[in-house]
């Protein structure tokens, strides 16, 4: 009897420790995570959940929560995501929760499980002018679900992103998402600034990666070109390859091999004040420029679907 109330003793001392020590090392590390990919989707379809801006790798054995349900274990982890699918049985909008042992590590915004069955899955791919946060690809989402049918763009943008690392990037982006039918490439910008700088040559090499594996999963591609830079960023655009220069080369590419094309770059120097849709830096967008954006795509997608 002593001995067993010796363990029922150390248990709890145990327990004790651990309801105090653990979540104080929790918060020292910077592993929250605060996104999800896609914004909306169907049960048994792929939800990523991920910190963008997390500067240590998320730990193992995380496990992700919908609404009340019995926590789901993930498919899939690496230091930067993990991979979890939507369960059968709930729609409209569930709260998502993520939970190490006992603990909430993350109480994310609820995330919309669709009635419907989506039709039209489009990815949205490249670099800070795509993503990773709330942009043209939310707003390019709304109108199509609005006047098209079912649909969903998957936004997969990684700031500072060069053309090799997406190439790197896509194959593994591919293998989550499932059912997508259309992918849009818009990426370069980091390549073309004056402290990167690299080769027109290299840069087609990445793209010709990436319509290899887009073709591999049978997607329709569309590139879209990179849009101008106002006057207080071509200080920085100002030796070989330009924005310029890419956008050139990429429109010949696309002419080349019959890929439907998106002069974003033209759309933007034709409108009045085309400088607003940039920030002061002139480098990413502003709201007025992401709803411009979404224009334009949804003009040039629509008559693809």
């Amino acid at each position: 009897m002593v001995y067993r109330a010796h363990l029922r003793i150390a248990a709890r001392t145990l327990a004790w420790i651990a309801l105090v020590t653990l979540p104080a090392a929790l918060s020292g590390c910077i592993f929250y995570i605060d996104h999800l990919v896609p914004p909306h989707a169907n049960e048994g379809d792929r939800l990523v959940l991920r910190n963008p801006e997390g500067t240590e790798p998320l730990p193992s054995q995380l496990k992700v929560r919908f609404a009340t349900t019995v926590p789901r274990y993930i498919l899939s982890q690496n230091p930067n995501e993990i991979v979890v699918e939507i369960p059968p049985g709930i729609e409209g909008e569930v709260p998502v929760s993520v939970w190490l042992g006992v603990f909430l590590v993350s109480n994310l915004k609820p995330f919309l499980v669709d009635a419907e069955q989506i039709v039209y899955r489009i990815l949205a791919f490249g670099d800070s002018l795509v993503g990773p946060w709330v942009n043209h690809t939310n707003m390019l989402d709304v109108l199509l679900n609005e006047n098209v049918g079912p649909s969903l763009v998957i936004n997969e943008g990684k700031p500072g992103e060069i053309l090799s690392e997406g190439a790197q990037r896509l194959g593994h982006v591919l293998s989550i998402h499932s059912g997508v039918e259309y992918i849009y490439i818009l990426e370069g910008a980091n390549d073309v600034s004056d402290d990167t700088n690299t080769p027109i040559g290299q840069m087609l090499a990445s793209l010709e990666q990436m319509m290899d594996q887009a073709s591999a999963h049978s997607l329709y591609p569309i590139l879209v070109a990179v849009p101008p830079r106002t006057r207080q960023a071509l200080l920085h655009d100002q030796t070989w390859p330009t924005t310029e220069d890419w956008n050139d080369a990429l429109r010949n590419y696309a002419f080349a091999n019959g890929i439907d094309w998106v002069d974003l770059h033209q759309a933007f120097v034709t409108q009045p004040g085309w400088e607003s849709f940039l920030d002061e830096k002139g480098l990413h967008l502003t709201i007025a420029g992401q709803e411009f954006v979404a224009e334009v795509l949804y003009s040039a997608v629509t008559p693809l679907l």
